[in-house]
């Protein structure tokens, strides 16, 4: 009986190797042609033109910046100032490819699609740590977090895109660093702070303030930390941190005054949070910008179809719902994505109605208002990486639900497997508008 018991061990292991395998290459595929599809996207928009996006010299004469980003002082601007900006990460990039000959507006394509691809590839990475063999979810999370509504909407400036880019990387280095105990999770992330600068100071704050949800999920939910793994972490990171931070903290304590007076001068807080609805916010829109209109209609009208088609609203209120029925789903990161969802979604909010502010609306109102160096963080729809982290990563676990129980050609779930399907269609419908 042992002797016969051995080979279905082995064929057995030979079955779940090549399973393992074939998911790994469906991976792979699955993620290049996301890739692929976000590049195409990005290059038929507008062929030959371009923007200037975060700031046009970086795209001018991204040299000269460079060379400037070494110096504290800024004679471009204000006839003379300390400089408010170190952008290392954008800047290197765009010097790059314009050294090596490539047009202005194909360097500017080329970044916009790498921020989607990176953003993606984190999201599908992340996700991947709880389920190795999940390859559809993964995928169909990563396609909504690329292509969806708040990547549309927010893909310019890419100062302000770049920490939704980067964030499920920040938390997929914390996860792997704190339960592997490596320096190099450190060290990548370390050097991810550095590349980003000060590019946008709130949206890296907020994509690390996402760590204490996933702290909570790994040692209460999941058990697979204790709190000493995870302060061990936070010493090791801190430790780097520091060293490597000094360049921007320098920029920032220097042109102290510069940041200041932009802060009097933007938006004040209940300004960016006067359309920043549940409802609005659930479709992953909500910022003041895509509402502003002047004598021309939309000031954004790239995104007016978000307002105005019947179809394409129907299509960004599907999304959220396919979501919901993803916290019903028994899956090992279905806890962490609804933590990430109803914390992200609670701060985009933020504020609304600034009339009838919720407690917490009050709350974070008289922070505002009282502490000032926390202001900075007061356009809270950069908060937006977590809240959409949850929502696609919930999108993506209905997804495969779905397609499993079709496959399976079970008879209970075909009345629910095709309404999700047509709502998918319908995401499809939304992503091609």
């Amino acid at each position: 009986m042992d002797l016969r018991a051995e080979p279905r061990s082995a064929e057995t292991a030979e079955g779940l190797s090549d399973a393992a395998e074939n998911s790994k290459r469906s991976f792979r595929l699955g993620l290049l042609s996301l890739f692929g599809l976000a590049f195409l996207f990005v290059s038929i928009n507008e062929t030959g033109l371009w923007v200037g996006d975060s700031r046009f010299e970086v795209f001018e004469n991204p040299n000269q910046r460079l060379r400037r980003m070494v110096s504290m002082w800024d004679s471009s601007r204000g006839l003379g100032r300390e400089r408010g900006d170190f952008w290392p990460g954008l800047t290197i990039f765009v010097a790059f490819f314009r050294a090596i000959g490539f047009p202005t507006w194909v360097v500017e394509r080329l970044w916009h699609g790498s921020l989607i691809c990176l953003g993606g590839a984190g999201v599908a990475l992340f996700l991947r740590e709880f389920r190795p063999r999940a390859t559809l979810a993964q995928l169909s999370a990563a396609a909504l977090y690329m292509f969806g509504p708040y990547s549309v909407a927010f893909l310019l400036p890419s100062n302000l895109y770049t920490n939704y880019a980067v964030a499920p990387w920040v938390w997929l280095l914390f996860y792997r660093g704190a339960h592997r105990r490596r320096w190099r999770h450190v060290g990548a992330l370390g050097l991810i702070v550095l590349l980003l600068g000060n590019t946008e100071a709130a949206g890296t704050a907020y994509a690390f303030l996402y760590l204490i949800p996933i702290a909570i999920f790994a040692v209460v939910i999941d058990q697979t930390l204790r709190w000493r793994d995870v302060w061990a972490w936070g010493l090791r990171f801190g430790a780097i941190a520091v060293g490597i931070s000094l360049s921007i903290l320098a920029v920032v304590l220097i042109s102290a005054d510069v940041f200041d007076q932009n802060l009097r001068e933007t938006e004040s807080s209940r300004a960016l949070n006067s359309n920043s609805s549940w409802a609005e916010t659930w479709r992953g829109l909500g910022s003041w910008l895509l509402y502003l209109r002047n004598s021309f209609g939309l000031a954004r009208p790239a995104t007016s179809v978000y307002l105005t088609s019947g179809v394409t609203v129907l299509g960004t209120f599907g999304i959220p719902v396919c979501a919901l029925f993803g916290l019903t789903r028994r899956r090992r990161e279905t806890s962490l994505l609804g933590l990430m969802m109803v914390i992200g979604l609670m701060v985009m909010v933020g504020l609304f109605p600034n009339d009838e502010s919720s407690l917490y609306g009050r709350i974070i109102g008289s922070i505002y208002d009282n502490i000032k160096p926390v202001e900075f963080l007061r356009n809270n729809f950069k908060a937006g990486s977590g809240a959409m982290f949850g929502i696609c990563g919930l999108f993506g676990i209905t997804a495969e639900w779905v397609v499993t129980g079709l496959r399976q050609h079970q008879s209970r779930l075909s009345g629910r497997g095709a309404l999700f399907s047509l709502l998918s269609v319908g995401m499809g419908a939304v992503l091609v508008l």
